[in-house]
């Protein structure tokens, strides 16, 4: 107890003596408004009077440099190796929709009952030609699926996540006109082909 109140009374002299000699008597204060002072760091809590690490803020500011191109890069890609592709994909897919309603159950021309009139005769030739136009477009438009297949390769990885396959759809359309002159099994299985690789119907 004794040494305490020596200490105490020690202390109390110092600063007396600092006071006569114009020194500040306690630990110094700073305004608000100097960085160094605590009320100002919690007003500015991301606030520092050094930078622990340099290195580190000049990385940052590369990668948020950086970042911006590297998305806009990607979007490019996306946009011009897929999102166009697909996009031409289902203009194509609209189109073998629209033909399979108008031409795919076209009637098969039967040659004997017609040709024993002038009638008849028209009248076949205007079915055959309805059947060779048929044929015509469906061949087209599958020959357009299989080189779509051949070429868009990145367009058609992403597209087989969704079940649709081109080429399948093309070599179903060619495999369909083919076996429009006949009422077959194989002309309807080619039309389930047609519409499972393109993920459309089309009746019956």
């Amino acid at each position: 107890m004794a040494r305490a109140c020596a200490q105490a009374a020690a202390e109390g002299a110092a600063l007396k003596g600092a006071a006569r000699c114009g020194l500040p008597s306690g630990p110094k204060r700073f305004n608000s408004g100097d960085p160094r002072s605590r009320s100002f760091r919690r007003i500015s809590p991301n606030f520092q009077l050094t930078s622990p690490n340099p290195g580190a803020h000049a990385m940052a500011a590369i990668w948020n440099t950086i970042w911006p191109l590297i998305l806009g890069v990607i979007g490019y890609i996306l946009a011009s190796f897929v999102g166009g592709p697909v996009r031409r994909l289902f203009d194509l897919s609209t189109e073998v929709r629209r033909q399979m309603h108008y031409r795919g159950n076209v009637t098969v021309p039967k040659r004997e009952p017609l040709l024993g009139t002038d009638d008849g005769i028209v009248e076949f030739q205007q079915k055959q030609e309805r059947l060779e136009q048929a044929q015509k477009v469906f061949r087209d438009l599958g020959a357009q699926l299989i080189a779509f297949g051949e070429t868009e390769r990145l367009a058609c990885f992403v597209l087989r996540m969704f079940r649709i396959d081109p080429e399948q759809a093309g070599r179903g359309l060619i495999g369909l006109s083919n076996e429009l002159p006949t009422y077959s099994v194989a002309r309807a299985a080619f039309r389930r082909q047609i519409e499972e690789a393109l993920r459309i119907r089309t009746g019956s």
